[in-house]
Formats: C-alpha cells, structure tokens, sequence
C-alpha cells in the first residue's frame, strides 16, 4: 500500500485504511491512521485541501483532500474528502432557458472539476435559481429531481442515471457463503409512498403528480420546488417518488476486500430467497488493513 501526499511518497507504519466510496449524496472518503509513538508525524506541517491518494496495486482512490487530522496516543489520523473545502461556499445566481448540461457544466466548472454524464436526459428549463447552497449541494439536488445521482471522484463529477445503473450487467455474484459473519437485509415500509405531487405558484398555477399504487404509502406532496410546466413537473414528481421507494429493500453484509467493485455497480445476490435477485451497490468501504470490503446495497426495483 502507498500513500502519496501532495504528489510525494511517503513510508508509514499504517494502522488503519478505510476507503468509502458512495454513489451519491455524500462525498467518498479515506480515514487513515498510521503509527506516531516518536511524535514525529505530528510536526508535519499538514495542510487542510493538501491531495493525498492511495494506491495498492492496480487500485487507486484518486485525489483525495485533506479535510481534518488530529493526533491521539502514539497514532495521528487524517480525514479525506473527494471534495475540496471551497464547495461549501454559498452563492446565488439564475439562469433562463438553460439545458441540464449547461447548468451542470457551470456549477462544476466553478468547482474546477470536469464532467462526466451516463445515461442522461439534456432537458431544457424555463428558469433556475440557485439560493443559499453551494454549488454541489444545488447540482445534487437538481440531479435528484432528474433521476439522477451525482459523484465527485478524483476531480471529476460524475452524473449517472439511475435507469442506466439498473441497466448494468451484474459484476459480480454473492452467495451466503461469500458473507462474513453478520448479513442484514431487509423490506421496510418506512418512508415509502404511493405517489408524490408537486404544486408550484409563481405566475401561474402548475401541478403535477406520479401515482403508484403498487406501493402502500401517503402521497408526497410539495409546493416549493420550482417549475414552470405540467410535463416538468410530472417528470420531478415521479423521480422523487422513485428516490423515496429505492430503498424499499436493502442489505449489508462483508466480505474479503474486493477493490474491482465500487459503488454504482450492480451485483447479484444468491442464497436469501427472498432477498435474492440484482441489487446496487450504494456504499462500499474498502479496509485494506483487515482485507475486508463492507458493502451497503438497495434492490433494484424495476417499476415504471
């Protein structure tokens, strides 16, 4: 295992490595401690934003940014993030009759990042205001109204559909017998809805709703998402409802590190009954001092 910091490699006695990789909604991270019983680490001049990255063999997290770091008995640990402090800065800004991917492209490009799309829809929008959030949390958000899920990865943004991610070929098969120790899967009714419905008054009356009555829920409803037409307003309707009821079944079980698979990936699931069948992989973290891989997946539900 290496550790390059700030482009340099460094030789550590290293304690611990844990690699979370997420597929949307909040950053991918590193926490990793290393051996300090001389105190010397400690007199490092360790800078928040400082790039480091970590590779073991043909893997590789990428840039990584310092975000915190602190020292206990005989240990110094650092915290990383895929994303830079800056991104917490709050702006306000509009746009008019702008494409998704204009949008996406300015908000990322203030963020010195470059965009990658997969399965995406270009829609266009009438008007979008930005108001007291940064700009990643307001492209999450967009993304979220989309059916999309966004990702910040070794300076890139990532913007991923989610039918293209239920689309994919499994990568991998897990059986029970892959798992190590504890498995949990489950179905909850908690936070499921049958439907979601959008009203929106600026210069005129705008509804739109999703209805599923598949599901046993209340039906969502919202009035201070901003759009301007029956057909948008259907389509945002429909996707949250959609991110509410993904994790209708979810799971999470360990087994050995298994750095080929990241989240986003599919995998097939074998040997629950119930609970069999394809899944996402939303959460892995990879802990590469115990050689273990813990992983966090929702079922793929399928519906229209």
């Amino acid at each position: 295992m290496k550790l390059i910091y700030e482009g340099v490699e460094i030789n550590l006695k290293i304690l611990e490595c844990k690699i979370t990789d997420n597929i949307g909604d909040k950053a991918d991270s590193i926490i990793i401690s290393f051996a300090d019983s001389e105190l010397k680490y400690r007199q490092w001049n360790f800078k928040k934003n400082d790039c480091i990255e970590i590779i073991e063999g043909l893997f590789s997290t990428g840039k990584m940014y310092i975000d915190d770091f602190g020292c206990s008995n005989g240990k110094y640990t650092i915290k990383a993030l895929s994303i830079k402090k800056k991104t917490k800065t709050k702006n306000t800004r509009a746009w008019e009759n702008v494409r998704f991917l204009d949008l996406a492209k300015d908000l990322v490009k203030e963020e010195g990042l470059n965009l990658k799309t997969y399965g995406i829809e270009n829609y266009i929008y009438e008007r979008v205001d930005k108001d007291k959030r940064n700009n990643i949390d307001f492209l999450n958000f967009r993304c979220m109204l989309e059916g999309y899920n966004l990702k910040i990865s070794n300076n890139e943004a990532l913007i991923i559909s989610e039918t293209f991610l239920e689309e994919q070929i499994e990568e991998i098969i897990i059986c029970k017998e892959d798992m190590i120790n504890k498995y949990d899967f489950k179905t909850t009714s908690n936070n499921i809805i049958s439907g979601c419905e959008i009203i929106y008054n600026s210069d005129f009356l705008v509804k739109g709703r999703y209805i599923n009555r598949k599901f046993n829920g209340e039906i969502l409803k919202i009035n201070d998402i901003q759009t301007y037409n029956i057909v948008e307003a259907n389509r945002f309707s429909k996707n949250i409802f959609k991110k509410y009821n993904k994790y209708e079944t979810i799971g999470k079980f360990t087994i050995k590190k298994n750095t080929n698979i990241s989240a986003g990936n599919t995998i097939k699931i074998l040997d629950l009954e119930l609970f069999n069948g394809k899944y996402i992989i939303e959460k892995v973290i990879h802990d590469l001092v115990n050689n273990q891989s813990k992983i966090n997946v929702r079922k793929v539900n399928g519906y229209e």
